[in-house]
């Protein structure tokens, strides 16, 4: 388990974070999840390090490798698919010419793991968003980071490739190889996927939950402030608004 504890943010005059508490599960699927404008993006990059909180008493993540992957990301052109993720050994030097053997092999493994052979030599430009998303996975998995903060992985997807994307971060988790936190905003692909939830209100309040505690009609409610119907057919539950 990794903890954050009596965090606050302030912007300007206004309290945004007030003696906020949450946990993240290791070697598991964190969903963050709330309304537009409650903070989810915003405490992502509290949680990378790209905003400094006020104050936090414990810091959890300050010993761990991390890898963000934010909502828009701009693709240099004239690159090809391992071009691109070639480049995550490049990032650091600026002496640096060409790959190692080594690098080579762990380049070549990671694009055959992730099912991007076929696609190496064709331009970053010519992808679709679920074939992007697999890139930038790749980079973070060269970069040997132990937490990936995904910001809405999924968007502008068809639900193929959303579900393309959540299996292999859900595999990538049950092997150990990382730790995933990630933005969703679709409640049941949440629950399909997710192992532990950080749910969000308007007012900025936090709740940290696992699966059992968040998917409940109380707790939704207070997330969202809607109502919400839930069905459980057995094998899992699904989440639609109550009308």
């Amino acid at each position: 388990m990794i903890d954050i504890k009596n965090l606050y943010l302030t912007f300007g005059d206004n309290i945004f974070f007030e003696d906020v508490e949450l946990s993240l599960r290791e070697h598991k699927i964190n969903v963050i999840l709330g309304p537009n404008g409650a903070g989810k993006t915003t405490i992502l990059k509290i949680l990378t390090g790209i905003l400094k909180p006020d104050k936090v008493s414990e810091f959890g993540l300050i010993s761990k490798k991390i890898f963000y992957l934010p909502q828009k990301i701009s693709y240099p052109k004239g690159l090809d698919v391992e071009e691109y993720i070639s480049s995550v050994f490049f990032k650091d030097s600026m002496v640096k010419w060409f790959l190692t053997k080594e690098e080579k092999n762990r380049l070549d493994d990671i694009i055959n793991k992730l099912g991007l052979s076929h696609i190496k030599n064709l331009s970053m430009e010519k992808l679709s968003a679920g074939e992007l998303q697999k890139t930038n996975i790749a980079i973070g998995l060269l970069s040997g980071a132990e937490v990936f903060f995904l910001d809405e992985p999924t968007s502008n997807m068809d639900l193929i490739n959303q579900i393309k994307i959540l299996d292999m971060i859900k595999k990538l988790t049950e092997q150990k190889e990382i730790t995933a936190v990630v933005i969703l905003h679709d409640l049941n692909l949440a629950e399909s996927y997710g192992d532990y939830f950080i749910g969000i209100t308007k007012e900025h309040k936090i709740f940290c939950k696992s699966k059992e505690g968040f998917f409940t009609k109380d707790m939704l409610k207070n997330i969202y402030g809607i109502n919400f119907r839930i069905t459980d057919d057995g094998e899992r539950v699904y989440v639609r608004v109550d009308k």
